[in-house]
């Protein structure tokens, strides 16, 4: 197996977080079964525990949509100044939503995707994502089933790769503390 280190991913997305001074970060997604997701959501709690007056909140929402279930965390008390999206997808929904209830991003609150889809660069502000070396996991991926067709005769042992993503700045993360 190929794919991303969504664990170190989701650490790095919150030391780069709270290095802006966000010390609320809320991680949005739609469901706990995907393993990727809550890495990413894993490493972004062990960042936050080194800084004591930092937490992390999950916005998770379904079929209400993510419009509920902010407004349901608005009600319960404090409201992060950022959020990670679990993928780009969610992230450009999310800022059309914000944008849609009155939030202006990154102004009142900063959001993070995962994956540097297109439709990341095609909103307005343009979004601060983490992109996944798609080249570099191709050709992990190869050179694993070439050492495989390579060696037919004997059995390896199976392997995992985990590349680690890059981060893209774009518009949607302020820094709290200029």
């Amino acid at each position: 197996q190929v794919g991303g280190a969504d664990h170190e991913a989701g650490s790095a997305i919150g030391h780069y977080l709270l290095a802006r001074g966000h010390r609320r970060i809320g991680f949005v997604h739609g469901s706990h079964v995907l393993r990727g997701r809550m890495e990413r959501l894993f490493g972004l709690r062990e960042a936050v525990l080194s800084e004591d007056d930092a937490s992390v909140c999950e916005v998770q929402f379904g079929e209400e949509g993510f419009a509920h279930a902010f407004l349901a965390l608005k009600a319960e008390g404090e409201l992060p100044t950022a959020l990670f999206c679990a993928h780009d997808g969610v992230g450009v929904h999310v800022v059309s939503e914000l944008h849609r209830l009155g939030y202006r991003v990154p102004e009142d609150i900063s959001v993070v995707g995962y994956g540097d889809f297109a439709a990341a660069t095609q909103i307005s502000p343009t979004l601060t994502t983490v992109r996944l070396p798609g080249a570099d996991m191709g050709i992990a991926a190869l050179r694993l089933l070439l050492a495989r067709i390579d060696t037919a005769r004997r059995q390896l042992p199976f392997q995992r790769v985990m590349l680690v993503p890059q981060l893209i700045e774009r518009g949607s993360v302020w820094n709290v503390n200029p």
